[in-house]
């Protein structure tokens, strides 16, 4: 099987050929960057097995999670949030604390509807709590993180206390992914208030840990704010160049927008200050 999931399923029940064939399938089409298919072909695998009599709420609650990283790839935003509100029933009624404190992190962070800022507070405070019963650090630090994201967006609450929460729970069981995303969302706070250098070291650890564990999201990322917080303009349009060029490795089509959109601003704010210098020399 080619990906992680199918080899999971496979451990947890004798799915049916036809349903790990389309695993594979969508195993092969994610590696080709193709999210339209990877989720048609889910869509497949989960219509099969529960025609078989064989999906479990466990490869169902892991077939959503699969096609909902897919939807969230290409922005879908309406069948992201469909898929992790399936999640979080299907964990509820298992009566699986991590599961379900995924589920509504995995709910909280599509940005559709679910992602209205009070709407995505309560249910991260919620997904927080179920983690930190569960006694599972890695799922609390993972809420505390995207927490610190809708507190940041809202522009109203500082997101530092839950990053510095989560930093030091990633830090304490070694987990040098979720180290690395956190380092990425302290850069643009500490950058606005007034802590620049501290904001760039921080992202340069951050884009060095995302090698390190081969995470290019993660990496495009901190390129992404490593050019937010730059105050050199060529080495900003250098970030972002760089930025857009792993993404493009991942095919994170929401990330390339975004990424996209603060290349342009820079190079229209790096011409119009070259204009106003002409005029001010021609002036002279």
């Amino acid at each position: 099987m080619t990906t992680e999931v199918g080899d999971k399923l496979q451990s947890e029940a004798a799915l049916p050929q036809p349903v790990r064939d389309l695993l594979a399938a969508a195993g092969k089409a994610r590696a080709q960057l193709d999210w339209e298919q990877a989720i048609a072909l889910y869509t497949q695998a989960l219509e099969q097995a529960r025609s078989s009599g064989q999906l479990t709420a466990t490869i169902e609650y892991d077939l959503l999670k699969e096609r909902a990283q897919c939807a969230r790839m290409l922005g879908n935003t309406t069948a992201h949030d469909a898929d992790a509100q399936d999640m979080v029933r299907l964990a509820e009624a298992a009566g699986d604390l991590p599961r379900q404190a995924t589920a509504l992190i995995k709910l909280a962070s599509g940005g559709g509807a679910a992602g209205v800022i009070a709407a995505g507070q309560r249910l991260l405070e919620a997904a927080i709590a179920l983690a930190r019963r569960a006694g599972d650090r890695r799922i609390e630090a993972d809420g505390l993180v995207e927490l610190a994201r809708v507190r940041g967006d809202s522009g109203q609450t500082d997101p530092m206390e839950p990053l510095n929460q989560a930093l030091l729970l990633y830090q304490q069981i070694g987990d040098l992914r979720g180290e690395a995303r956190c380092l990425t969302l302290r850069g643009m706070p500490l950058s606005r208030l007034g802590k620049g250098d501290q904001a760039r070291c921080e992202l340069e650890r951050a884009f060095e840990l995302a090698r390190q564990t081969g995470d290019r999201v993660a990496e495009a990322r901190a390129l992404n704010v490593l050019g937010i917080v730059s105050t050199d303009s060529a080495r900003k349009r250098d970030y972002y160049e760089q930025a857009l060029a792993v993404n493009a490795l991942v095919g994170d089509w929401p990330l390339r927008a975004i990424i996209h959109n603060n290349l342009s601003l820079a190079c229209a704010v790096a011409t119009s200050a070259v204009c106003c210098a002409a005029k001010e020399s021609i002036a002279a």
